[in-house]
């Protein structure tokens, strides 16, 4: 099975002289992830489109990047393996 998913993960908590961004980072949530467009077995110049709805902790949009990784799951929808 091949799924679009995201996921934050934090790195060390913040510390005392951490930027806003730094310490926003490990309450960005993401919400939802919808995709469409891909058939079921990728084929090569596929075309796939994205939505994800993201709180971002008191960041603006311009502060942050999103980016995808395609790939196979586990029945948790936890990525096993990144397509390149």
């Amino acid at each position: 099975m091949l799924s679009a998913c995201a996921t934050v993960t934090s790195a060390a908590p913040p510390t005392p002289s951490a930027t806003p961004a730094q310490e926003a980072w490990p309450k960005i949530q993401i919400t939802d992830v919808d995709s469409y467009g891909l058939p079921d077995t990728p084929l090569l110049g596929s075309e796939l489109s994205l939505t994800a709805t993201v709180h971002l902790a008191g960041l603006q949009p311009d502060e942050v990047v999103v980016q995808a990784v395609l790939g196979r799951v586990d029945g948790s929808d936890a990525l096993i393996f990144a397509i390149p």
